[in-house]
Parts: C-alpha cells; structure tokens; sequence
C-alpha cells in the first residue's frame, strides 16, 4: 500500500539538458513512477510548480537565464 501511494508522487524535472531529462524520465517510468513531468526552461518553472504541484524536484542548478 506504501508502495502504491509512493509510485503517485508527482515528480517535477528542471533540466536544461534534454538528454539528462529523458534518461530520468526513463529512470522514473521503468520505476514506476506515472506522474512525471519536465521543462527545460527555468523561466517557467513557477508556473509548472503551481500548476502541476510536484511532491519531488529534481533540479538542475546551473542553468541558463539566472539572476545575478
């Protein structure tokens, strides 16, 4: 049951990469993770966030169009 509850976390992928989000979107869905989402543009992230609610972020920190 756990087990169950933990395969429907959603799970949110910030990469700018987009060989690194593939391969960790196949990591999670061989997994058996379902609700799995992923950008490669950090500008929108927020709006992602609030819209799709992860319980999990996976979060690449050096990315383009950062503030200084």
């Amino acid at each position: 049951m756990l087990l169950e509850i933990l395969m429907q976390a959603r799970i949110l992928i910030v990469d700018d990469d987009l060989d690194n989000i593939n391969l960790l979107k196949n990591v999670m869905q061989v997994g058996g993770f379902s609700q799995v989402k992923a950008t490669d543009d950090p500008r929108g992230v927020f709006a992602l966030f609030v819209e799709f609610e992860p319980d999990l972020i996976i979060l690449d920190l050096n990315m383009p169009y950062q503030r200084l």
